[in-house]
């Protein structure tokens, strides 16, 4: 009976970001060996696909949907077409490639099969992903999410519309 009444996190979340999109500032420090960078942004995610649009050190967006990747460069004039075995929609969504353990506001999450990516913490508050850590060998991704909310009507597969940074 009590397992009626307790609700998981991504559940809770999952019905919430059903009504949009996941929308939040970030700050992300990428560690890879001895090697440390700092990005900041915005980041969109929905159950369809997702959005990174990385304001420093340099203008860039991905934008993602199921394994594709496109990553749009300010100075490019077409985006670079890739794959990757997941995106943030597939980690945060997919029941099938990942197994998730929940203790108190942590959500670990692991793939069922080798991708790539070893897991993934996020710890939620209020509702919304505070904080990922997501560990890939030897990177570790920790991203910080600053006033999450839930926006609806955003086209987050558009290509970005940069204002000129080209001095002529």
């Amino acid at each position: 009976m009590i397992l009626l009444v307790l609700s998981s996190l991504l559940t809770d979340f999952e019905r919430v970001i059903h009504k949009g999109v996941f929308v939040s500032t970030f700050v992300e420090t990428l560690q890879a060996g001895e090697t440390r960078m700092a990005f900041t942004g915005r980041i969109y995610v929905s159950t369809e696909g997702f959005r990174i649009e990385v304001l420093k050190p340099e203008k860039q967006v991905l934008v993602g949907k199921g394994s594709n990747v496109w990553i749009y460069l300010e100075n490019e004039e077409k985006p670079i077409e890739t794959t990757m075995p997941f995106g943030l929609d597939k980690l945060f969504f997919d029941k099938e490639m990942f197994r998730r353990i929940e203790r108190g506001s942590l959500l670990t999450i692991i793939p069922v099969d080798s991708i790539g990516l070893d897991s993934a913490r996020i710890y939620f508050r209020a509702g919304f992903p505070r904080k990922m850590r997501i560990y890939a060998g030897e990177q570790v991704f920790w991203f910080v999410f600053n006033s999450p909310t839930i926006k609806k009507h955003i086209d987050i597969y558009c290509p970005p519309q940069w204002k000129s940074s080209r001095k002529e």
